[in-house]
């Protein structure tokens, strides 16, 4: 989804592969200008990712090329008490970051803990721009408010990682609608190839469910069968972003969760969500952006997700809208690509600088 927005931005892309065929380089060189590097978790600061021979492919591929480099959503993946002393980045994904810093202006980073972890290494030219997908969410609602709701129709999303047996919970007492980023166990029981029978019997975990959804059926609350009923009534899984945003917008009027950018497609499709801060990531991009969000061991104090929806405000982030929109032009600027952008970015842009929807959220 964040790579659908960073793409969003531009009059004109195309997609680039990294590899490192001669030939395929030299074509490329002679089609593009700046190569747009969307990137997500990058440094890691306990383990290396099991996807980190593609940074080994990648920083070979942009060295190859040696075009400038635009970077998007660079972030790392840190828990809430972790600090950038204790940090133990893999040496690969470090000179993936020093490669695209050789070739870029400034480095556009999520946060403030991702620039100090940067400089850490070494790498100094970073810039703070949170998440492109926020500048999209800004221009689709600039000349509309963000509605108050009473979160009647609610929707949620939840991560692997985290205990989300209170967000479960409120999901399932308020009979939320639930979409997924993952879950090949939830799209068993939606297809119907996993039966409610076989799921109440799977005390194996042979069809795997995360650590916080043992807890949950081991508590009775839900049982295995309660979770099957919601799932296969409730669940949605999405592999277009526009039909997702879609979506939301037909079918619900508040969205809670742990998942970023599961909460942005709703904030993009004008429906409002608030943020569960459950690690660094979500951390840092929801203060950048004044995000509405709590933290995640906040959720086990309430009983009703209606009151989260009531709470839900947009003021703070319309407010800082304008400078973090100017400091994001800023950076398109600083790395030679702002001319390049859609008229309907570049006109959204100018109304979130002057303030356009500074009073949208009633």
């Amino acid at each position: 989804m964040h790579g659908h927005a960073a793409r969003d931005l531009f009059l004109e892309w195309k997609h680039a592969h990294p590899k490192a065929d001669p030939e395929y380089i030299e074509k490329l060189r002679s089609e593009i200008t700046h190569l747009g590097f969307i990137a997500a978790t990058m440094l890691h600061t306990k383990r290396p990712p099991s996807y980190i021979e593609g940074h080994v492919n990648s920083a070979n591929f942009i060295e190859k090329l040696d075009l400038p480099v635009i970077a998007f959503g660079f972030g790392c993946h840190a828990m809430l008490d972790d600090t950038i002393a204790k940090a133990n980045v893999d040496e690969r994904s470090i000179r993936l970051l020093r490669v695209i810093a050789e070739r870029s202006k400034t480095v556009g980073v999520r946060g403030e803990f991702t620039a100090d972890l940067c400089k850490k290494y070494g790498v100094n030219n970073v810039t703070v721009i949170g998440c492109q997908s926020a500048y999209i969410a800004a221009i689709a609602n600039v000349d509309k408010p963000i509605p108050k709701t009473e979160g009647e129709r609610p929707v949620i999303n939840l991560s692997l990682d985290p205990d989300e047996r209170p967000l479960l919970r409120l999901g399932i007492t308020s009979n939320a609608g639930i979409i997924s980023q993952g879950d090949t166990t939830e799209e068993k029981i939606v297809s119907g190839e996993l039966t409610k029978e076989d799921f109440a019997k799977d005390e194996a975990n042979k069809n795997w469910v995360a650590p916080f959804l043992v807890k949950a059926f081991a508590e009775g609350n839900p049982t295995r069968e309660q979770y099957h009923d919601y799932i296969k009534n409730r669940f949605q899984k999405f592999y277009n972003v526009l039909e997702w945003r879609e979506y939301i917008a037909e079918n619900y009027d508040f969205c809670l969760g742990t998942r970023f950018h599961g909460n942005m497609v709703a904030l993009q499709a004008g429906v409002p969500a608030t943020w569960v801060k459950h690690d660094m990531r979500t951390k840092e991009l929801c203060e950048h952006l004044n995000l509405p969000s709590l933290y995640h061991n906040e959720l086990w104090n309430y009983k009703d997700i209606h009151d989260l929806a009531r709470e839900c405000s947009y003021d703070s982030f319309w407010q800082s809208m304008p400078a973090r929109t100017q400091e994001f032009l800023t950076y398109l600027e600083k790395n030679e690509v702002a001319d390049l952008l859609a008229p309907r970015v570049t006109e959204g842009f100018g109304k979130i600088i002057k303030g356009g929807a500074a009073t949208a959220a009633r």
